[in-house]
């Protein structure tokens, strides 16, 4: 059963973003330049230097949370397999991590960068735009839940009504297993198609990523694989084999080499077509 190969997980993430409409401003402006509805004015409450750390490292989190898991609901709830929640864990833990030390770093200096922000934004300075407590505005909540079964809800209802209910819920489970599936084919033909533009393209520069990433993805995709899909695994291996089998300095070192791959992967991205295109 798929409740007892995946479960549910929700990533939610907190981040002040130290900015704030100045109306008033805005107003100034319009009258300045006699315009209307010309726009807004926003001024930068703390020094962005580190708003914008906290972004990155938000940013990353949640690469790594949508990279690891599948699409599941449209609230933002994805599909984790429990063959990858162990290494999801610990690389959600490693990035959380690497937030919070920029956070902490923002708490323990709020007093400061106020100060600065009084001295930099003079006249626009104003206290009440500054939350008393900083820490209150920043977090990562990760919410682990089981995965619906038609079979487990019961309420007092007719038994018509309740077997409506429940192949209501099967339907929409089965519908989010095969967009979970199409995903997966979706991001080999992303990866695919990107290596047989860069590659064919002798002029075209590429980074070692385009190698990495797809080495990366090829161990990825059979903890992922909750479906058990025959065809899946066997293009991963595939495209692990014929793809993945020199660096990437060996790519733009021999060029017979890169049209070969680059050939291989053009010839592979024919036969994923098919599962993206259904």
């Amino acid at each position: 059963m798929l409740k007892e190969k995946a479960m549910l997980v929700k990533l939610t993430i907190h981040q002040w973003t130290g900015k704030r409409v100045d109306k008033k401003v805005s107003r100034e402006i319009e009258q300045t330049y006699d315009a209307k509805d010309a726009g807004i004015w926003y001024k930068f409450l703390l020094h962005q230097d580190l708003i914008k750390t906290v972004q990155k490292r938000a940013n990353k989190i949640r690469k790594f949370h949508y990279h690891n898991t599948l699409p599941w609901f449209d609230d933002g709830t994805r599909l984790l397999p429990t063959a990858n929640f162990f290494d999801y864990r610990k690389g959600m833990s490693d990035r959380i991590n690497e937030f919070k030390v920029v956070v902490n770093e923002i708490v323990k200096e709020y007093q400061g960068l106020k100060q600065a922000a009084r001295e930099r934004l003079g006249k626009m300075f104003n206290e009440t735009d500054y939350p008393d407590r900083i820490d209150d505005k920043y977090g990562v909540d990760v919410v682990f839940l089981p995965i619906p079964d038609g079979d487990d809800f019961r309420i007092s209802l007719e038994k018509d009504v309740m077997d409506e209910i429940r192949n209501k819920i099967r339907d929409e489970i089965e519908k989010s297993v095969e967009r979970a599936n199409r995903d997966l084919w979706n991001r080999l033909y992303t990866h695919v198609k990107n290596m047989a533009e860069r590659l064919l393209d002798v002029d075209a520069k590429f980074r070692d990523s385009l190698v990495g990433n797809l080495v990366e993805l090829c161990r990825l995709l059979p903890k992922l694989n909750i479906t058990n899909d025959p065809e899946l695994d066997k293009r991963t291996k595939e495209i692990y084999i014929k793809l993945c089998k020199y660096s990437p300095q060996e790519l733009r070192d021999d060029e017979s080499v890169r049209l070969e791959v680059g050939e291989n992967a053009q010839e592979i991205l024919e036969k994923l077509r098919r599962y993206v295109e259904r």
